[in-house]
């Protein structure tokens, strides 16, 4: 069975997702990103980038993104390839790819390259619950 949501319930789905950010953190590792969220954090940490209390937008129309960066100082050197977004408890909330602009990633980079103690910067994210 496939459950088929309204806009109104993509939307709340949405609000949850960014109340769940909010004062939360991105961190940013080398590789691949883990099967499910709930598995363990693979790859090296590479950055800990903090999301403001208001950075996650509310939901419109089944989509959030975020276009405020978030940045942190690099401790370790390496290419991103995926991150993971956690609540400020520490609970894992979802996992994505990193790329830059135009590459259809899910978390937009200025740079996937960075040294220990470059400013690394995430500058966009979208998250998307498709209303059917």
């Amino acid at each position: 069975m496939t459950f088929r949501i309204s806009n109104l319930a993509a939307t709340a789905l949405i609000d949850a997702y960014s109340l769940l950010l909010n004062g939360g953190t991105l961190k940013a590792y080398t590789g691949a990103q883990p099967v499910t969220v709930d598995t363990a954090a693979s790859g090296t940490l590479l950055a800990s980038m903090a999301y403001q209390a208001d950075s996650a937008p509310a939901g419109s129309a089944g989509v959030a993104t975020i276009t405020l960066p978030v940045s942190g100082v690099a401790v370790a050197a390496g290419d991103m390839g995926w991150a993971r977004g956690y609540k400020s408890t520490g609970e894992a909330v979802f996992d994505g790819t990193i790329t830059l602009a135009g590459n259809g990633g899910d978390l937009i980079a200025t740079n996937l390259t960075v040294a220990v103690d470059d400013v690394t910067q995430l500058t966009a994210q979208t998250f998307t619950a498709p209303k059917s």
